[in-house]
C-alpha cells in the first residue's frame, strides 16, 4: 500500500503599531488517496445508510471489489491558516492570543487499517451474523415520542459513580444483549437495522481554557532570568467522553445497564504531559518553569 504526505508552511510577522504585533501562517497540506497496487480494496457499492439492504441481493452489487484507493476521494489540499495577536503592556508585560485550523485529513493510523480490509482477512464473515454480531453498524431502533436526553439517574441503568446523559428509554436495540440474537428471534423481518441516523444525537459539550503568564527580570546587561507560569484546565472544568452506546430493550432494564451515561473524562488534544504520551491531561495541571537567557 502506498501513501503520501506532503506539508508546506508559511509565516509573516507585522509590527502594526508601538504595541501590538501580529503574526499570519498557512500551513497547507497534501495528501496523496492510500493505494494498492493490487486493487485488493473493497467499499460499499453506494452510501450504507440508503443502499437496499435485503438479503436476495447479489453480493456484487452490494461490493465494490477490485478498487485501488482506499478512500473514494480525498481533497488534493488541506488549508489550514493560523494567525496571532500580541499587545504590549509594558516592558516587561505582554498580552497573546490566537487561534487557527489544525486538522489531519488520512491519519498514517487510519490509512493502516486498510491491511484489514475484507479482502486481505483469513476469513470473511458476512450476512446476518456477520453484521449483528460481527463489526458491522448495529444501529438501534428509535422510540417514538421518548426524549433523546436524560440527566437524571435512571433506576437499574445508571451506574454509581457515572452521570446519566441519553434517554435508555428512547432507543430499543436490535441485537438482544442477552443471547445476542436479534431483538425478537432471528428471522428476515426482525435482523434489520435500526432507524436512529449517524449524528443523530450530541454529546457533552467540551470548554477548556490556558493561560500562559511570563515574567522577564534584569541580571545583567546581558544576562535576563525569565520565569513561566502555565496553567491548564484553569477552571478545572470536567470535560466528558462520549456516552455508553450499547442500547438494550426498554421492556427489560436489565439490558440498560450503563447506555447512554458517561462514564470517564476526555482529554484536551495538548497539556502539560504532552501529546500521545499516554497521561491524563484532562483536570487543572499548573507548571513553574525558570530560564536563564543571555
Amino acid at each position: 500500500m502506498a501513501l503520501g504526505n506532503l506539508d508546506l508552511y508559511a509565516m509573516d510577522t507585522v509590527k502594526a503599531g508601538q504595541r501590538w504585533t501580529l503574526v499570519a501562517g498557512l500551513r497547507a497540506t497534501w495528501n496523496t488517496n492510500p493505494v494498492n497496487q493490487h486493487g485488493l480494496f473493497a467499499r460499499p457499492a453506494g452510501s450504507f445508510l440508503d443502499m437496499e439492504h435485503s438479503l436476495s441481493q447479489p453480493l456484487n452489487k452490494a461490493i465494490q471489489a477490485n478498487v485501488r484507493d482506499l478512500f473514494p476521494s480525498t481533497p488534493l489540499f488541506s488549508w489550514q491558516p493560523r494567525a496571532s495577536a500580541a499587545y504590549k503592556l509594558s516592558d516587561k508585560w505582554a498580552l497573546h492570543a490566537g487561534g487557527g485550523v489544525f486538522n489531519d485529513i488520512i491519519p498514517a493510523q487510519v490509512a493502516d487499517l486498510g491491511a484489514t480490509n475484507a479482502p486481505y482477512a483469513p476469513i470473511f464473515v458476512g450476512g446476518i451474523n456477520g453484521i449483528f454480531q460481527g463489526s458491522g453498524p448495529q444501529y438501534a431502533n428509535r422510540v417514538p415520542g421518548v426524549p433523546l436526553y436524560r440527566k437524571t439517574p435512571v433506576s437499574g441503568v445508571t451506574q454509581t459513580g457515572s452521570r446519566q446523559w441519553l434517554n435508555p428509554d428512547a432507543f430499543a436495540s436490535v441485537v438482544d444483549p442477552s443471547t445476542g440474537a436479534c431483538a425478537g428471534g432471528d428471522s428476515p423481518v426482525n435482523c434489520q437495522f435500526g432507524n436512529s441516523d449517524r449524528n443523530g444525537v450530541r454529546g457533552p459539550h467540551f470548554t477548556y481554557s490556558e493561560v500562559y503568564l511570563t515574567k522577564k527580570v534584569p541580571i545583567t546587561e546581558h544576562v535576563t532570568f525569565r520565569f513561566d507560569t502555565q496553567l491548564f484546565n484553569v477552571f478545572n472544568h470536567s470535560n466528558f467522553a462520549l456516552p455508553s452506546n450499547q442500547a438494550g430493550t426498554p421492556v427489560n432494564p436489565a439490558t440498560q445497564t450503563g447506555f447512554g451515561a458517561l462514564t470517564s473524562t476526555i482529554s484536551p488534544p495538548t497539556g502539560l504531559l504532552g501529546v500521545g504520551l499516554g497521561g491524563d491531561s484532562s483536570p487543572r495541571m499548573i507548571a513553574f518553569q525558570g530560564k536563564i537567557e543571555f
